[in-house]
């Protein structure tokens, strides 16, 4: 198989009008995946939610297609607020945003999307006046670990989060 080049990506801001296109990309995500816990299936409502502000989601087309995305959410200070989760780092939650979703899919994988769209999502973080990034990720899932470490995210603990065994991790803007 031939490796996509970043450069033949389009990577643009999503909005309310992608609703559908986003629904089927987790469709075919999930589809694609072995373990099925190693990822949470969001509703339409939440990414409803994820595609207006104060949130902010990154789509990827290549050939015309949604083929990756990423979301910034900026919770309130209710349960979906991840840095209420850190055990041991003193962080204000009002200005914590959480890392909520990576998806990319299989025949994109390989091309460095998941790292530049959290390099990408990190920049947004910075604008909006956040200083702090959280995020969960399966232990089950090495790739999106990987990820994570590599742009400098820091394992904080596990714990049981949307139902599942999750690995929290941090990340000082």
């Amino acid at each position: 198989m031939t490796k996509i080049l970043l450069k033949d990506f389009q990577i643009k801001q999503l909005g309310p009008q992608h609703v559908v296109e986003i629904l089927a990309l987790q469709e075919r995500i999930f589809d694609s995946l072995t373990d099925k816990s190693t990822l949470r299936r969001n509703t339409p409502q939440m990414f409803e939610m994820c595609v207006q502000p104060p949130h902010y989601s990154l789509g990827v087309w290549y050939e015309g297609n949604l083929v990756g995305l990423a979301i910034l959410y900026c919770p309130d200070m209710g349960e979906e607020n991840l840095a209420k989760c850190l055990q041991g780092v003193e962080v204000n939650a009002e200005t914590s945003a959480n890392y909520k979703l990576v998806l990319v899919e299989p025949h994109c994988r390989g091309n460095g999307l998941q790292f530049h769209l959290g390099l990408l999502l990190e920049q947004q973080a910075l604008i909006m006046g956040k200083t702090v990034m959280c995020c969960t990720v399966s232990p089950d899932n090495p790739y999106s670990r990987n990820n994570m470490l590599k742009l400098g995210y820091i394992y904080n603990r596990t714990l049981i989060k949307y139902g599942s065994i999750r690995d929290l991790y941090y990340k000082t803007l």
